[in-house]
């Protein structure tokens, strides 16, 4: 979870003195927390009994590394960790936030992860099952890996997709660009991306937009990967800019992401907040909200792209369930804009999107939520200010 929703929480990780505790928003299970708070102080004080402690003896772990997934039971998991823990690391829990479900409280965070020259940084889930009075971990998964996410550099970084070929490279570039057409929100810079015979490259981005653009690219193809730029200028996928104030009028996009049996299913919500400029200026705000469902190979086989209800819809919320994305906003039917006095509601829209046999599906429904008759006194921007 990306833009918006960083300046929303104000991640700020505590990392002290052999401990570490995770930066939480609100309405987070204590009992997760202290858990993840004691998972990470027993990783980053290098006390490997400790955190085998927190594991259930039912345990499955997705470890990916790159493009690179794999699955292993809690003994496979531990030989793993212990090389891990015979060197020195750091590992940062951002965003903490847990959703309670019929198969425990799943905990949901932003890893970033450090040991020696390698770094990287991503989305991870843990499942977390009732032992007594406490909690442990039933299955961990690191849902994206950004190999060098989150590096303070101020160099400028190439984004790009190995390939081992010109044809797998042009595969990889048509796939980017196709999953992100009519995305209104978001486009490359002139002459990315660059097909190349071992890659394609995606732009050229300074540390302040790596993370958000790697991100939100790594939902299309988990490949993705950042390298040095050599002397290159920054060319970086950018937001769609105010006409009137050429600041961005988009954010950048709200990412959740679940399993679907076999498959990965993402959901990417980019928001609209503009203000026209003059004596006949309105207000603006509507979404897109890209749906993505990718194999266990990483290969992206369906996509979905969902228009606001008006141009006047605010985003309400994003919720990932156990296999399922729900996407909320709040709209009004017919805005009142001071010149009749028509009736009008004010609606909430869910689309739930899931996965079906290899194929995404969408849920629609709509519920009333207030009501009126417009009069003199509306406003006359079409903005809705007094329907929200």
């Amino acid at each position: 979870m990306i833009g918006a929703r960083r300046a929303a929480i104000a991640a700020v990780a505590i990392v002290i003195a052999g401990g570490a505790r995770a930066d939480v928003s609100s309405g987070v299970d204590p009992l997760a927390a202290a858990l993840v708070d004691k998972w990470l102080a027993a990783q980053n004080a290098g006390d490997f009994a400790a955190y085998r402690a927190l594991y259930a003896a039912k345990f499955t772990g997705i470890r990916r590394s790159g493009a690179r997934t794999v699955e292993l039971d809690l003994d496979g998991w531990m030989k793993d960790r212990a090389r891990m823990f015979a060197k020195k690391m750091t590992v940062r829990a951002d965003e903490l936030r847990t959703t309670a479900s019929a198969d425990g409280v799943h905990a949901r965070f932003r890893q970033t992860f450090a040991s020696g020259r390698y770094q990287d940084a991503g989305d991870k889930e843990l499942l977390l099952v009732r032992r007594g009075d406490a909690l442990e971990i039933a299955r961990e998964e690191m849902l994206q890996s950004i190999r060098g996410g989150g590096a303070d550099s101020g160099d400028a970084k190439l984004i790009f997709v190995p390939a081992k070929s010109a044809d797998e490279a042009a595969a990889a570039a048509a796939r980017m660009t196709g999953a992100f057409a009519g995305v209104k929100a978001f486009s490359f810079a002139a002459g990315f991306p660059e097909t190349r015979p071992n890659g394609v490259a995606l732009g050229v981005c300074d540390a302040s937009a790596l993370d958000d653009v790697v991100v939100t690219l790594r939902q299309v193809d988990p490949r993705v990967t950042v390298e040095p730029a050599k002397g290159r200028a920054p060319a970086c996928p950018t937001l769609a800019q105010n006409s009137d104030t050429h600041e961005a009028a988009w954010s950048w996009p709200r990412v959740e992401s679940v399993r679907a049996g076999d498959d990965v299913l993402s959901v990417l919500v980019f928001s609209r907040d503009e203000a026209e400029q003059g004596d006949f200026a309105r207000q603006y705000k509507q979404s897109q909200t890209l749906a993505l469902l990718k194999d266990k190979r990483g290969e992206l086989i369906d996509r979905k792209l969902l228009e606001s209800e008006s141009d006047f819809s605010e985003l309400d919320g994003v919720e990932a369930g156990k296999r399922t994305i729900a996407v909320r906003e709040k709209f009004v039917d017919e805005p009142c804009d001071g010149t009749n006095r028509h009736r009008w509601a004010q609606l909430q829209r869910t689309v739930t999107f899931g996965a079906a046999a290899g194929k995404l599906t969408a849920r629609v429904e709509t519920r009333k939520l207030d009501g009126g008759r417009c009069s003199d006194d509306e406003a006359r921007a079409v903005s809705g200010e007094h329907h929200r």
